[in-house]
């Protein structure tokens, strides 16, 4: 009778590690699923993205509006990283009520003492409507000779509003400039092969 217990608490704990290692497989089988579509989404910026060199990796996901619960705009930014190039990805929500924006784009300075990185090209965004969501781009050549930096990149959003009773009107005296000033942009970046 002792021996079966024994045999019993054996094989419910060799369950519960069994167990363990299908979430583990599981949990890893949906981080690259993330990826894959974070990957498939950047490729639609241009066919520049496939002369890039080879993908590293994807940086973590930072917001950079400032007093996010309040901003017009919600904005994210996920770098990914290639051999000697960044593509920042900036996920832009319009917050607004009754405006629509237009030729969105994030306008990033890197900074002024290093010539770490300069901006290749970047990706506006087209227009979006109130409570919406879309992306623009922002490809930047590293120039890096470290293996390891530490960068904050000056970040605002610039875009044009116009008022949603305007955005069907041919007279376009309502549509004004704005810009949004965003919170830097701090990348760190540990090169293994340098």
């Amino acid at each position: 009778m002792v021996v079966s217990a024994a045999e019993s608490k054996q094989r419910v704990a060799m369950g519960e590690r069994n167990l363990r290692k299908v979430e583990l497989v599981t949990l890893k089988y949906l981080l690259l699923q993330h990826r894959r579509k974070q990957q498939s989404s950047m490729i639609t910026i241009s066919h520049q993205v496939t002369q890039l060199g080879i993908y590293l990796r994807l940086l973590r996901p930072v917001v950079i509006s400032k007093h996010a619960a309040v901003a017009p705009c919600h904005v994210a930014c996920t770098a990914h990283m290639f051999e000697s190039y960044f593509v920042l990805q900036f996920r832009v929500t319009n917050n607004t009520k009754g405006e629509y924006m237009q030729n969105i784009r994030v306008s990033v300075d890197p900074p002024r003492d290093k010539a770490l990185f300069v901006q290749e090209q970047g990706q506006p965004l087209r227009a979006l409507r109130c409570k919406s969501t879309g992306m623009s781009y922002v490809i930047l050549r590293s120039c890096l000779t470290a293996s390891a930096i530490k960068a904050p990149f000056a970040c605002k959003l610039c875009f044009v509003v116009i008022p949603q009773h305007a955005a069907h009107d041919s007279h376009m005296s309502k549509v004004r400039p704005k810009e949004i000033p965003l919170e830097n942009l701090n990348i760190s970046i540990i090169f293994p092969n340098k």
